[in-house]
């Protein structure tokens, strides 16, 4: 959350971790994001790490309603298993 004129706004953060070295970059910020925008986001995400010569093989997220069925068709059809994590909680 970010302190606004009128109250505190939530901050939705993607960013993309490699866990053998523990490095992290932040892949995006958004007050308001869509289902087209994780999309998008993820595509973009996937071909950076795919030009430094890396690939995901396991991506962990939540069950947010934003995370569709076209966000996990661009993880798998970069051979990525996608796993859902947390508890299932209305957003």
């Amino acid at each position: 959350m970010r302190a606004a004129r009128g109250g505190l706004v939530d901050l939705d953060l993607v960013f993309v971790m490699r866990v053998g070295t523990r490095r992290a970059f932040v892949a995006a910020i958004s007050t308001n994001p869509t289902g087209e925008w994780t999309t998008r986001l993820t595509r973009n995400a996937s071909m950076e790490v795919a030009e430094w010569g890396l690939r995901a093989t396991h991506v962990l997220i939540d069950h947010d309603a934003k995370h569709r069925e076209a966000f996990d068709a661009v993880l798998v059809a970069d051979g990525s298993e996608v796993k859902r994590v947390g508890p299932r909680v209305p957003t």
